[in-house]
């Protein structure tokens, strides 16, 4: 039998006969049970893949993207002439020397069109296309 002082990297090795917190000294001593490892997580889901150099969906949160986004509305207005509002409008945007923002735009009355804004490096704002997308009906 081991003396306790000596037990205790025995007890770690699972080698020590004795009790740990008194009891039967002739009771078997049962190796601590080794905690299983927690389930692997689940992977994210895959992201799109970029197109280096293309068009990618984004929100209209900066001051930037709006300007341009109310710099595309004027120019639906000054180009088709109505009195419809923005009911939707979506954006992608295109890193170019400077920024391409391409508007598409529902108003009311189901007219939809796309128009392109860009912003160049000194932050100066152009329409650079225009277009009415037709619709079936």
């Amino acid at each position: 039998m081991l003396r306790p002082a000596v037990c205790g990297l025995a007890l770690m090795l699972g080698a020590c006969q004795l009790p740990l917190f008194g009891g039967d000294p002739a009771a078997p001593v049962t190796p601590a049970a080794t905690p299983q490892p927690a389930a692997p997580k689940p992977a994210p889901p895959a992201p799109k893949p970029v197109v280096v150099g293309g068009f990618a969906a984004t929100g209209c949160e900066e001051s930037q993207c709006k300007e341009a986004q109310a710099m595309a509305v004027q120019t639906i207005y000054r180009q088709d002439p109505q009195r419809g509002l923005v009911e939707a409008a979506t954006v992608e945007q295109q890193v170019v020397a400077g920024m391409n923002y391409r508007f598409h735009i529902t108003m009311t009355g189901a007219k939809n069109y796309s128009v392109t804004v860009y912003r160049d490096l000194q932050g100066n704002l152009s329409v650079t296309n225009f277009s009415k997308e037709v619709t079936a009906q």
